[in-house]
């Protein structure tokens, strides 16, 4: 499924919902904190990276109490690496360097809304993500590693998913037009295609608006 085909999902899924029940329709934006887990050895070496998140939100509400909201949202997510040493050659003199791992992806999450009282929502429902980018940048280096530079901080993607799943989870306090929103996003599946137990954590904190 490429990036086409990905928003067509979406805009059939809202608008399936829209004929069912009036839609409200806003925007938000926010801050990520990501990380990853895994099941290796050297997962403690992870640390956490910050990032960012917009898009457009949709709330379906089917009663006072029940309802849901589908977003399509550009997010910046990540992590970043423990301190490494690279050696090029057998008698070359360690360098050192700390690896930021970037992925841009656009996510659908289709969040199922609980309200128990009054503004507060509760939510949870799946997340689907498009990998539409990586990078790799170097931080804090020491040695030289100019020759090698490139190659350690390649964008070939071809060895990552294209596509994320995850679980998600929040609350959102809802104030007129206005919504305050906290979500912890659960990776599923594997970043990497070759199965490795690396996955996506990303916390996220939102504010938004309703234009209608």
């Amino acid at each position: 499924m490429n990036l086409k085909n990905f928003i067509v999902v979406f805009a059939l899924l809202t608008i399936g919902f829209s004929f069912a029940q009036p839609i409200k329709i806003g925007v938000k934006a926010g801050l990520n904190l990501s990380n990853c887990h895994t099941s290796m050895s050297f997962g403690e070496l992870y640390n956490n990276k910050l990032g960012y998140h917009f898009g457009i939100i949709g709330l379906l509400n089917s009663s006072e109490t029940f309802g849901v909201q589908p977003e399509i949202l550009y997010s910046r997510q990540g992590f970043v690496g423990g301190k490494t040493e690279y050696r090029f050659y057998a008698d070359q003199a360690p360098s050192y360097a700390t690896p930021v791992f970037h992925f841009d992806y656009l996510n659908l999450p289709v969040m199922l809304n609980y309200s128990p009282i009054g503004k507060l929502s509760l939510q949870a429902g799946p997340q689907l993500g498009l990998l539409l980018n990586h990078s790799i940048n170097l931080r804090e280096v020491s040695g030289d590693i100019s020759e090698f530079e490139d190659e350690l901080t390649s964008t070939d993607a071809s060895s990552l998913s294209t596509f994320d799943f995850g679980l998600a989870f929040g609350a959102q306090v809802n104030l007129q037009k206005w919504l305050i929103q906290l979500r912890y996003i659960l990776g599923i599946t594997g970043i990497a295609k070759n199965g490795e137990g690396i996955q996506n954590r990303n916390l996220q904190l939102s504010l938004g608006y309703f234009l209608k």
